[in-house]
């Protein structure tokens, strides 16, 4: 009767012990959110979107199968690598800790003195963008999904600091594309619908602002190179700006216009 006692007692230990690890494990996960997430985009070319915390933060383009499921396979790196250091309760890391480098044929991201994953350079090439401004525009797109604030006297945007220069204008974004490709601009220069260019009513020919979709809070860069006539819309984006911003279905989109140089 006494070794049947010690038999159920060894036996409940047991099973406390277990049920103990379990609501452990239970725990640790939960200190651990998926914050990195990619959506495949199969419509062609076919690319590959990252989101962190439901924002975008890059775009990876392909020009055939075989690049696509090179891309596939950095995007996959590049979530687990965003996961692993930001997805964590415990993280040590900070968003201010993030750099882009550019060596050899490859972009590097560093977070801290690690090198948390790497692009193939192509992608500036596909995306029809310098090397500097797409690892700009992603370091932007990246430390603002994680929360962080580069503050109010400058902006770190496409590798370079803007000093806000106290302007801002609210209105109706417009865009125009293909159909005026090869046509002079206000500044001489000739169009190019995927230029990161802009028309204004009246700002200086060659001033560089900010235009935030008020709808998606999507921004981009562009320079202001046209004239506009109409006035029930605050700015008119070449197509390749507009694409950025996500307004090329709808045509019109509310933004906010800062200027930054």
């Amino acid at each position: 009767m006494k070794l049947r006692g010690l038999f159920f007692l060894f036996f409940m230990l047991i099973l406390f012990n277990l049920l103990f690890a379990v609501f452990c494990m239970g725990c640790r996960a939960s200190e651990t959110k998926t914050i990195g997430i990619v959506k495949e985009n199969i419509i062609p070319p076919k690319g590959i979107q990252i989101f962190v915390n439901d924002h975008e933060v890059l775009t990876l383009k392909s020009f055939d199968n075989e690049s696509f499921e090179r891309i596939k396979q950095e995007a996959d790196t590049i979530s687990s690598a965003i996961n692993h250091y930001f997805g964590s309760s415990n993280v040590s890391y900070d968003p201010s800790d993030i750099r882009f480098l550019t060596e050899n044929k490859y972009f590097c991201c560093y977070i801290g003195d690690d090198l948390a994953f790497k692009i193939d350079r192509s992608q500036a090439f596909l995306q029809n963008l310098a090397d500097s401004d797409i690892t700009g525009m992603w370091l932007t797109n990246l430390q603002r999904s994680l929360g962080y604030d580069m503050g109010d006297d400058h902006r770190i945007l496409y590798g370079h600091k803007y000093y806000s220069k106290e302007f801002i204008q609210e209105g109706i974004a417009s865009w125009y594309g293909s159909n005026l490709a090869g046509r002079r601009m206000s500044n001489g220069e000739i169009f190019d619908p995927y230029d990161l260019t802009a028309a204004h009513r009246w700002l200086p020919l060659g001033s560089i602002v900010l235009v935030t979709n008020e709808n998606n809070g999507k921004s981009v860069i562009v320079t202001i190179t046209d004239r506009m006539g109409s006035t029930s819309r605050a700015i008119d984006l070449s197509e390749g700006a507009a694409e950025k911003i996500g307004m090329i279905s709808s045509g019109l989109a509310p933004v906010k216009i800062e200027l930054l140089k």
